[in-house]
């Protein structure tokens, strides 16, 4: 945010943890005390835990990946549509990882 703002941008960073409701739903509030509306969200956060094999992982591993790649999306989709309808529309763009193309 310091590089952009050294260079005539404007920018916010917001610390937030994605599989943590309040976290997400304050993210949203600052973001809109900020700047009033949101025009578009890329949502990219995602955890990789590559010690085991899906089928030797612990459910502890298991419960961190759904929680920060599926859980996460589908958390700051939660606030991020009401939003976006209010307004009258907008875009949401959600990435996957690529390491969901290849099995162990």
């Amino acid at each position: 945010v310091a590089l952009i703002h050294a260079v005539g941008g404007d920018g916010l960073f917001i610390a937030c943890d994605v599989t943590r409701d309040a976290e997400v739903r304050q993210l949203h509030e600052r973001l809109i005390a900020a700047y009033g509306r949101l025009d578009y969200a890329y949502n990219n956060a995602g955890i990789e835990i590559e010690q085991n094999r899906l089928a030797e992982g612990s459910e502890a591993e298991f419960d961190a990946i759904m929680g920060v790649n599926v859980k996460g999306v589908w958390l700051c989709m939660k606030y991020q549509l009401p939003l976006l309808l209010a307004q009258g529309g907008g875009v949401i763009v959600n990435t996957a990882s690529v390491a969901g193309l290849g099995a162990a």
